[in-house]
Order: structure tokens, then C-alpha cells, then sequence
């Protein structure tokens, strides 16, 4: 080889090299900016799975208190329950201890015989009209029936004013 093939040959080498050193760094910087991107995307995944597991356990706690709540509520409506009957069974008890201890007097001052009192009776007279009272009248008929409502009324509204009977 002569000394200008020979220098065309190096020339050409020493570009090659610089070629192949400049491919080099810019693959290095290549996978230095993959490896970057790589550990970004696992710092990501980390705090998805953090989030997650944040995410699983609020849904969790939910899922107590609602379950609690149901539980609570459940019990509210037994309780519930338990004051109504006092107030649809126990009413009419109570009405009636009030008004117990001078009913009978106060009809027969109001001209309304009675003779006996009875609690917690229901019936029918000889239509079919229904027929509840603390205090049963003897005689009279329906006119003396009317009265007899009529003087519960004012008796319970003697009760609902205060009214000592």
C-alpha cells in the first residue's frame, strides 16, 4: 500500500471511529434516558399500589361504618318499634288510669246513670255500630248512648286541659 491510500485508509478509520465513538454516547444517552423513564414508571407503579391499597382500606373502613350504621339503624327500629306499642297499647291504659277516679261521679252529675265501669271492653249494639267505653251505661238506648259519647268527649277533654277529675 502506498503512503496516500495508506493515509486515505487511516483518514477514513479516524472517521469511522469518531462516527462510531459519536453513535456510542448517543446510545449511552439513550439508555441512560430509558433507565430514567424505567424508574420513573416504577416510582408510578409504587405509588398506584400505594394509592390502591389507600383506596382498598377507605373502602373497607366504608364498608364497616355502613355495616355499623345498619346495625344502628336496625336497632333504632326495634327501639322504635318497642315506644310505638307503648303508644298505641299503653295510650288508651294511661287515658284510662286518668280518668278512672272520677268518671263515674262526673256522669251522674251530667244525669247519666252508671252502675258499673269495666275496662277494655268492645262490642257491637243491635245494628252493628261498634262500641268501646271505660265506662258502660245500663238503659236508656241509643239516645242515652249519644249522651254517654258526648260526656267522654268532655271527660277527655277535661283530661287533655288538666282538669282534675
Amino acid at each position: 500500500m502506498k503512503t496516500a491510500e495508506l493515509r486515505e485508509f487511516l483518514a477514513d478509520l479516524s472517521r469511522s471511529t469518531a462516527e462510531l465513538t459519536r453513535s456510542t454516547a448517543e446510545l449511552r444517552a439513550s439508555q441512560l434516558e430509558t433507565d430514567r423513564q424505567m424508574k420513573d414508571t416504577d416510582r408510578q407503579i409504587k405509588e398506584h399500589r400505594l394509592q390502591m391499597k389507600d383506596t382498598d382500606r377507605q373502602m373497607k373502613e366504608t364498608d364497616r361504618l355502613m355495616k355499623e350504621t345498619d346495625l344502628q339503624m336496625k336497632d333504632t327500629d326495634e327501639k322504635i318499634k318497642a315506644l310505638s306499642g307503648l303508644f298505641t297499647s299503653q295510650w288508651g291504659k294511661l287515658v284510662e288510669a286518668l280518668m278512672r277516679p272520677g268518671t263515674i261521679k262526673l256522669f251522674q252529675e251530667r244525669g247519666l246513670q252508671v252502675n258499673q265501669m269495666t275496662e277494655r271492653r268492645t262490642g257491637r249494639d243491635s245494628q252493628g255500630v261498634g262500641l268501646a267505653g271505660l265506662v258502660l251505661a245500663r238503659g236508656g238506648g241509643f239516645d242515652e248512648f249519644q249522651r254517654f259519647i258526648a260526656m267522654i268527649a268532655v271527660v277527655i277533654e277535661g283530661v287533655v286541659e288538666g282538669i282534675k277529675l
